[in-house]
């Protein structure tokens, strides 16, 4: 596990054709990102009065003010991107959870 003081020191990731992310996706901003998304996918105030950029800017607004960082810190297609990635694993995770709990 990584912790948020130490988070900067980390040697930045190797990205496809030779790029480097100094930003990587720490757990913590994993979290941060997932309670984002749900928080806003939950709002009964908006719901399915969005479309997906308005979507996706509330949760860079609301992930990047969990985290104290400013708005130009990550995009809205950096988070969509992360989140189907963590979704996938995270639905993987859950349809096993949820047939272990059946037997």
């Amino acid at each position: 596990m990584i912790d948020s003081e130490h988070e900067e020191q980390l040697q930045p990731q190797q990205q496809k054709k030779g790029k480097v992310d100094p930003r990587r996706w720490t757990q913590n901003k994993e979290v941060e990102l997932g309670r984002a998304w749900v928080d806003i996918s939950e709002d009964g105030g908006t719901g399915k009065c969005q479309n997906r950029d308005q979507f996706w800017l509330r949760i860079v607004e609301r992930f990047c003010k969990g985290i104290g960082r400013n708005l130009d810190y990550r995009t809205s297609d950096q988070c969509n991107s992360t989140w189907n990635l963590m979704n996938k694993v995270i639905t993987y995770w859950n349809g096993i959870y949820t047939n272990f709990e059946k037997q």
